[in-house]
């Protein structure tokens, strides 16, 4: 089983995004900081932060594991679950995601609320510092 935490930071709205992916696989602890260089709301950081991750578990080959994907996004969350989110911006990031879900025998996103979520949150802002400094 692998469980996967993920997490957006953003200086502003839109603003520089720093992404956090925090991946607990066989024991060990995969942390990921990821500098955007696009400005963006936080609901769409979010998205990409997940479809980072998604990209990530697919480059590894890990589509036959059992996945527990997390975010403290209930409007991610829940947009992946209806498969539907109003903005044009983040529907072209959900659909990237559908297609990508549709690669994983089991994967479930869940939200989780953001006191289970520091990992990926402190990863998220020091992505988002390193975004800042460039």
């Amino acid at each position: 089983m692998i469980k996967v935490f993920t997490d957006a930071a953003v200086n502003g709205n839109p603003g520089d995004v720093g992404l956090g992916v925090l991946v607990l696989k066989d024991g060990e602890q995969l942390p990921f900081k990821i500098s955007v260089e696009e400005k963006m709301d936080n609901h769409l950081a979010e998205f990409t932060a997940i479809n980072w991750a998604l990209g990530w578990l697919l480059e590894e080959g890990l589509q036959e594991e059992l996945i527990f994907m997390h975010t403290d996004s209930k409007v991610t969350a829940d947009a992946i679950s209806k498969r539907y989110t109003k903005k044009e911006a983040n529907r072209i990031v959900l659909k990237e995601i559908q297609n990508k879900l549709k690669g994983f025998s089991q994967l479930f996103v869940k939200w989780i609320p953001e006191s289970e979520n520091r990992g990926a949150d402190q990863l998220a802002r020091q992505a988002l510092q390193q975004t800042i400094g460039k």
